[in-house]
């Protein structure tokens, strides 16, 4: 009896040795029951193992810091549970992605601090022509009006699925070359946040609705899979153009609405769509890739700088009682690349309506401008 108490006890150590060693594993691999901090403290390249604290390399669920003052080079791609780029007193902070378009992607938040001391000091994530997946939404710290919390984009991708949150408006979204921001969440207005547009695209794609904060002037703004965004706080100018996607509308949100020289609405999608508040009188060009068909509400429009129609898209105008509105445009083209397709602009009455055959890429179909009666006859192309 002596003999299998002892082996018993022998086995119950072992168990505990080895729920020990179970559990150290655990907290290396970032579950949940313990989540380990590496903090990358010395200038150099994401893989080089020394650099981290405790040393590397980083586990997948792991929480990243960039210590104060040192730069990060991503030369791998990662995926971690957390990355916050630590303000202090040491001078620029930097976590770069540009290098050969990688991509880091996080389950959590994604923090930048801004530097607690000195003037001219820009905390950043730099994306470059990178991928940055955000799981839990992006925070930027602004300090003082010389020391900044900075995401920077060129020509690569940002998607956060949350809101972007900033302290004041040193907190900043750079977009250097014409790159991607989207996000599930919110987006806040001008006095909580800088937007230095350039070019580049903001795409609002949640499910539901979202806020778009005002103040500012944006390059490409699209609104994208259902719900309502809505301008919020005060105006926007758009100096490229809105896009919708899916069956997510805009909305001014009573707020003003500008439009840049070379302005334009496009409209995409499967499904209906009907055009809204985006359509205003400023608009230059309409783009429409929908064989569900674009309705045209609230009036008639003219649009200098023409209406162009792909892979079968269908644009209708309206009829309310006994009034119609029109579309005026300077020119119409057509680009239907699949042999036998075809795109149609009619009157939203059944009967008669403008066909238009398959044409190349561009080509130049009616030069003057598309206006019809209220009972149109058929219109030979």
């Amino acid at each position: 009896m002596f003999r299998y108490s002892l082996f018993g006890f022998f086995a119950v150590l072992s168990i505990g040795f080895l729920s020990q060693a179970s559990f150290a594993q655990s907290a290396r691999l970032g579950s949940n029951a313990a989540v380990v901090v590496y903090s990358f403290n010395t200038t150099g390249s994401w893989s080089e193992d020394a650099k981290w604290s405790p040393t590397g390399p980083v586990p997948g669920g792991a929480a990243v810091e960039i210590a104060n003052g040192v730069a990060c080079t991503m030369d791998v791609d990662a995926s971690v549970s957390t990355i916050t780029i630590k303000g202090g007193t040491g001078g620029n902070t930097t976590l770069t992605l540009n290098s050969s378009l990688r991509t880091l992607t996080t389950t959590g938040a994604v923090a930048v601090e801004a530097p607690t001391s000195g003037s001219n000091i820009t905390n950043s994530i730099d994306v470059g022509s990178g991928t940055l997946t955000i799981g839990s939404g992006l925070t930027l710290t602004g300090g003082t009006s010389t020391r900044i919390a900075n995401l920077s984009i060129g020509s690569g991708t940002v998607n956060i699925t949350g809101d972007i949150t900033s302290s004041n408006a040193q907190g900043r979204v750079t977009f250097t070359t014409s790159g991607t921001l989207a996000l599930t969440g919110n987006f806040p207005d001008n006095s909580a946040l800088t937007l230095v547009p350039s070019n580049g695209n903001i795409a609002f794609n949640g499910t539901g609705a979202q806020n778009i904060g005002g103040g500012r002037t944006f390059a490409d703004l699209t609104v994208d899979v259902s719900g309502t965004k809505t301008v919020t706080t005060s105006g926007i100018t758009v100096n490229g153009g809105i896009i919708r996607k899916g069956t997510a509308e805009f909305s001014r949100g009573g707020q003003t609405l500008g439009y840049g020289i070379n302005s334009r609405v496009e409209y995409s999608g499967t499904l209906t769509q009907t055009t809204g508040e985006e359509f205003t009188s400023s608009v230059v060009e309409v783009k429409v890739d929908n064989p569900g068909g674009v309705d045209l509400t609230g009036g008639s429009r003219t649009v200098t700088g023409g209406m162009f129609l792909f892979k079968a898209s269908i644009f209708r105008t309206a009829f309310s009682g006994t009034t119609e509105s029109r579309l005026h445009a300077t020119q119409l083209l057509t680009s239907m690349p699949a042999a036998g397709s075809r795109s149609v602009l009619r009157p939203r009455r059944s009967q008669p309506f403008l066909l238009l055959p398959v044409q190349p890429l561009s080509m130049l179909v009616h030069p003057t401008r598309m206006l019809w009666p209220r009972t149109p006859p058929a219109i030979p192309i």
